[in-house]
């Protein structure tokens, strides 16, 4: 097992920091202990270890493997990622999959592979895919642009523009930031921060979401939310400043 810091590198390899801060790209290949970027770099290859933390500005051009990752500063991942513990604090892209026991993202998170799943996963900031969000309980407040959802357990608060063409779960709350001057202008016009195409689960709250359909057992929508359709077939109950066009029970 090696050991790699960017500001004193003890392996295999001794370099003076002097000298280390002179080069920004390092070939790297097999397994690791920590791995810990106090400043800027480049690591070629595949990366295995128990522990990567950087503060700094960051590029893998392969795979991570990893027990625990927090990327604070600038992070970039050329392949996928398989890490336990998987923590965005600052601005993150990573252009293969996410597979993660869990996941918080305090910052901003782009993945361009097609799989973001996680046991886990708690939001405080934004995620942007053309992927699909797979997690067993998804909490938090920011924002979400993805093709889909699919979790056992959802309570998010949209407080950034947030986008989904399908949300699939047990258990769904779903609160939206609703816009200025939302009840005059919304129900009319449109103005949510938040858009969904179809949302489907077994009790569902909504609040401030507009959505084409809304489809489960229990239902119950809150204000200032706008559907197209709904479908239950158990109770439902709607908020006299939410608007529903077509109510169906199954």
């Amino acid at each position: 097992m090696l050991n790699i810091e960017v500001l004193n590198m003890i392996g295999e390899r001794v370099m003076r920091r002097s000298a280390l801060m002179q080069f920004k790209r390092f070939e790297v290949n097999g397994e690791y202990r920590d791995i810990q970027i106090e400043l800027d770099a480049i690591l070629d290859g595949d990366v295995d270890a128990i522990k990567i933390k950087s503060r700094g500005s960051a590029e893998f051009t392969g795979n991570v493997i990893a027990k625990e990752a927090r990327f604070g500063g600038l992070c970039k991942i050329g392949g996928n990622c398989n890490i336990d513990f998987l923590e965005i604090c600052g601005e993150s892209k990573i252009d293969g999959n996410i597979i993660a026991d869990e996941l918080i993202v305090d910052g901003k998170l782009k993945c361009n592979g097609k799989l973001l799943e996680c046991n886990k996963i708690k939001l405080s900031g934004t995620i942007t895919s053309g992927g699909e969000l797979k997690a067993s309980v998804a909490t938090g407040k920011g924002g979400l642009v993805l093709e889909k959802i699919e979790s056992d357990n959802i309570d998010l608060i949209f407080n950034k523009k947030t986008t989904l063409k399908e949300i699939k779960g047990t258990k769904i709350n779903i609160i939206g930031t609703k816009s200025k001057g939302f009840i005059s202008k919304c129900l009319s016009k449109g103005g949510s921060l938040v858009e969904i195409n179809n949302i489907e689960g077994n009790d569902i709250t909504l609040e401030n979401i507009e959505a084409k359909s809304v489809k489960g057992h229990n239902i119950k929508i809150g204000g200032n939310c706008i559907i197209e359709k709904v479908e239950y077939t158990g109770e439902i109950n709607i908020n006299a400043n939410s608007k529903v066009t077509k109510k169906i029970k199954l």
